[in-house]
């Protein structure tokens, strides 16, 4: 699917897409709007869409009207739901010349009218097709945006399809199967990716995650025939000053549950549980891809939860990079373990000056949030306030959960340092505080991605079953507004 910018609509177009309010007629067209709406057919509500294909004088019309309810009242989030709620219904399946009629709003910027249309008409013609015997070939889709009020800038078209780039990277990532997608192929992915960008790489295998003291990392990994691995990317964009972030990714391939096993349904999309894995590379690449001014680690510890006479044990004390030592109350409670290495390998080895790990940890966090939501725990008001404040223009949603002291009792072990589970009660903010409790005066976040990482059924922001790519837009922003000006 390609995207261009025009200044002339002087050509045929199979469609026109023709943006508009129910508070605001449309010159050209206000004949045709006001009959629809007088006979209740359509009224611009936001979410709707009238496909108008001949006029009274039975000339080929092929417009799209797109219903964005009150213009008044139109935010990032709505625009991007009705762009989706129209486009998903487009058959991509043959050649197609789209033009698309943008407008000036005193709500959004240009940039984010091009991103919300570039990004959600994408994702209506993303699928995961690689593994049909039989598939239909990709066929040319050209959309053209036109601004007869506005100017549209190439600079935020490019930006924009790098987001769109760096999404549908995590949504392939995700959606592959764990038998092709193991830790050592997915290592092999990142060299791929990164390949050509200002990005530095390391990957280190099994025998060096043992004798380095990756303890909880090996202890999860070492059940696999599919051996773990470690993964450092370095982007430095700043020569500036040596202040950084450190964005940690869990990196589970495939999670069985080990010994606390799951159920066979259960176990179908265990496959997603590296989403926050892909997303970590994703936006190591679209960082080096907009040169953002900005110094940012990418660490991912990737391995396969599995059971074997290997394999950890709930009952087991583990130890870990940090030297503290971990009672294993379920080893289904895996992903805390790993990303406990990740983290403090961030604030003590790199010496990296914020940490942002980002995971699809528990199921709590469904049934706290929804399929909307990712939750997050943080340690620094600051670092909230500008995580809030980038996920806004954006439609990955965050919920912030309370980090009271009071819920660290429950992870309080009577024979080791810390337990990895904290029982039944506030088992997302429990699964945060574990991982915090490995990092030791830095400010931290920890993004709980489980529910909108994958959709079980198609969402008005992703129309798809699979990966959804939730997460990039949002953490790039942060990357964007916390760059050097």
């Amino acid at each position: 699917m390609k995207f261009n910018i025009t200044n002339s609509v002087d050509k045929n177009y199979d469609i026109v897409v023709i943006p508009c309010f129910s508070d605001e007629k449309v010159q050209k067209y206000s004949h045709i709007l006001d009959k629809l709406r007088d006979k209740k057919i359509f009224s611009c509500k936001s979410c709707t869409s009238y496909s108008f294909m001949k006029d009274e004088e039975d000339e080929i019309l092929n417009r799209v009207f797109l219903g964005l309810g009150k213009k008044k009242d139109l935010n990032y989030e709505n625009m991007y739901k009705s762009i989706v709620s129209c486009f998903k219904n487009f058959k991509f399946d043959k050649p197609l010349n789209i033009l698309v009629n943008l407008f000036e709003s005193e709500n959004l910027s240009s940039r984010d009218l091009i991103k919300a249309f570039v990004l959600a008409i994408s994702g209506c013609g993303y699928s995961f097709s690689k593994y049909f015997t039989k598939r239909k070939e990709e066929c040319c889709v050209n959309v053209e945006f036109y601004g007869e009020n506005i100017i549209l800038s190439e600079e935020h078209l490019k930006e924009s399809l790098n987001i769109r780039d760096a999404i549908n990277l995590t949504r392939n990532l995700v959606n592959e199967p764990s038998n092709i997608l193991t830790p050592e192929e997915f290592s092999k992915r990142c060299l791929e990716a990164i390949e050509n960008l200002n990005v530095d790489i390391s990957v280190y295998d099994e025998k060096w995650i043992k004798e380095n003291g990756l303890k909880a990392l090996y202890e999860v990994g070492k059940a696999s025939s599919n051996k773990p691995r470690f993964i450092v990317m370095k982007y430095f964009g700043d020569d500036t000053t040596n202040k950084s972030i450190s964005f940690v990714g869990k990196g589970l391939t495939y999670d069985s549950g080990g010994y606390s096993i799951k159920s066979s349904d259960g176990m179908v999309t265990m496959k997603c549980d590296m989403a926050g894995a892909a997303s970590v590379l994703s936006l190591m690449t679209l960082i080096s891809k907009q040169n953002l001014k900005i110094n940012v680690y990418g660490i991912i510890p990737t391995c396969e939860n599995m059971v074997s006479g290997d394999g950890f044990k709930p009952g087991d004390v583990i130890g870990s990079l940090s030297g503290k030592t971990i009672e294993v109350i379920s080893t289904d409670a895996e992903g805390r373990l790993v990303l406990a290495d990740g983290v403090y390998y961030a604030a003590n080895k790199l010496n990296t000056d914020i940490i942002i790990d980002i995971a699809t940890l528990t199921g709590a966090c469904g049934i706290a949030l929804g399929t909307k939501y990712a939750a997050i725990i943080d340690n620094n008001e600051e670092l909230f306030k500008k995580l809030n404040y980038s996920s806004k223009n954006t439609v990955d949603s965050i919920w912030r959960l309370p980090a009271d002291e009071e819920y660290k009792e429950l992870l309080k072990s009577d024979i080791a340092d810390l337990k990895n589970l904290g029982g039944r009660y506030g088992g997302t903010i429990t699964a945060g505080l574990f991982i915090g409790e490995f990092i030791e005066n830095k400010p931290w976040a920890h993004i709980d991605i489980a529910y909108v990482s994958w959709n079980d059924f198609p969402s008005k922001i992703f129309p798809k079953k699979g990966s959804t790519g939730a997460g990039i837009e949002f953490l790039y922003e942060f990357c964007k507004n916390n760059e050097k000006k």
